[in-house]
């Protein structure tokens, strides 16, 4: 995918799994040389080049390596799910759903990341509730209810969690929808 999750046409077609095995050895590149505990990823795209040319992959760029943020309107397969795990956390993937709308956005570092990319699509802050998701677990702990963004005293909502259940159900329903599990 692109910048803005347009398809590359130049990635070959093997791009996903190179992508995220890059995207790891960079962070974990990054990370050892963070100061004083603060992170220094996204690493620069200088960096980034130089390590795509030495392993031969022209035809994928700098931002189809960072940004690897998406906005689900179809249907995601449980397994691409993991594979975004693999790519960043490991073991989770952070989302955002728009309830209202019925979307899901995955795959950055920060809610607050994938809250901007909906917002910048039409979506409503009040209907955007940020979330993690556990690929490898079953039943109610594939959802985990925590973000920063979900604290919103204005809506009622006053932990990082989400407070209201009829909303956690919501929720739930547009993560079943666009999840195929």
């Amino acid at each position: 995918m692109g910048w803005r999750g347009e398809p590359n046409l130049r990635a070959p077609a093997f791009a996903g799994a190179l992508k995220c095995q890059v995207l790891r050895e960079l962070k974990a590149k990054t990370w050892k040389g963070a100061d004083k505990g603060r992170a220094r990823f996204p690493v620069s795209r200088a960096a980034a080049s130089r390590e795509l040319r030495a392993r031969d992959l022209q035809g994928l760029c700098y931002w189809d390596i960072i940004n690897f943020m998406k906005i689900i309107t179809q249907i995601l397969s449980l397994e691409e799910l993991t594979q975004m795990a693999l790519a960043t956390f490991g073991n989770l993937v952070k989302a955002v759903v728009d309830v209202d709308r019925e979307l899901l956005a995955v795959d950055a570092e920060l809610h607050s990341d994938l809250e901007a990319l909906l917002l910048e699509d039409g979506s409503k802050q009040r209907s955007l509730w940020g979330i993690n998701l556990y690929p490898e677990m079953q039943g109610e702990d594939f959802i985990e209810f925590d973000s920063l963004i979900n604290i919103r005293p204005s809506q009622g909502n006053r932990s990082r969690g989400i407070d209201e259940e009829g909303m956690r159900k919501k929720i739930a329903a547009v993560v079943a929808k666009r999840i195929k599990r």
